[in-house]
């Protein structure tokens, strides 16, 4: 059996969404990449391990693992720097990877 591919959908988050998440120790980063992992179907994938790289050097910057809904919110210092994001389960085995060119928004 094949291992299913793991996709990326815009996600756009209301003005009230809490990220809850603190990058730097305190003090929020002021703009974000923002995504969501699903499936082959759709379907949200829940504990991915999702990796933000720097795209100029491929620099691994952070790590995280998305979320119930399959969501994840990386804080970036700007707007011009181009990332991408690595995501991946184990089991049942899923991965995928986005375009190179991501680049913080604010949320």
């Amino acid at each position: 059996m094949g291992n299913a591919v793991l996709d990326w959908q815009p996600y756009y988050l209301p003005p009230t969404y809490d990220l809850g998440i603190d990058f730097t120790g305190g003090h929020q980063l002021p703009y974000y990449i923002i995504g969501q992992c699903v499936d082959n179907v759709g379907a949200p994938v829940a504990g991915a391990t999702v990796e933000l790289w720097r795209a100029a050097d491929e620099m691994l910057i952070q790590t995280q693992l998305s979320r119930a809904d399959g969501t994840y919110a990386f804080g970036v210092t700007d707007t011009v720097t181009p990332y991408f994001v690595v995501a991946w389960r184990a089991a049942p085995a899923i991965g995928g990877i986005t375009v190179r060119n991501l680049v913080g928004a604010a949320a």
